[in-house]
């Protein structure tokens, strides 16, 4: 399920059970700009593919419903499989400050990553 609040767009993530398993917010960060957060609450579906696809849904939401020019994240260093998923879906790496690394999503990267799907 997709909601729309003054805090930003919210997609809750669930099993096919309708079991919700977390959360993605696409949150403003100025005019044509969101920052993606994402947040797993249950560890037995981490490595699953189950978030990169819920960001998929999450960044079609973001290009070209919203019509965005950007997306960041930030993700922890250790976090292996959260660095997978933002690969995956095409994020690229802008700054690396302290334990967090920032990535970012075009438009234009974006658009490539659905032509060679």
């Amino acid at each position: 399920d997709t909601f729309l609040t003054d805090m930003g767009v919210f997609f809750f993530v669930c099993t096919e059970d309708n079991e919700p398993t977390g959360f993605i917010k696409l949150k403003e960060k100025g005019k044509g700009h969101y920052e993606v957060i994402y947040v797993i609450g249950h560890e037995e579906l981490w490595g699953k593919g189950l978030w990169a696809e819920a960001l998929k849904q999450a960044l079609y939401t973001a290009f070209l419903l919203n019509r965005t020019y950007s997306v960041n994240a930030m993700v922890h260093h250790e976090n292996i499989r959260s660095l997978r998923t933002v690969n995956k879906c095409g994020f690229e790496i802008i700054d690396e400050t302290g334990v967090y690394i920032k990535f970012r999503l075009t438009f234009e990267k974006y658009l490539k990553t659905l032509r060679n799907r």
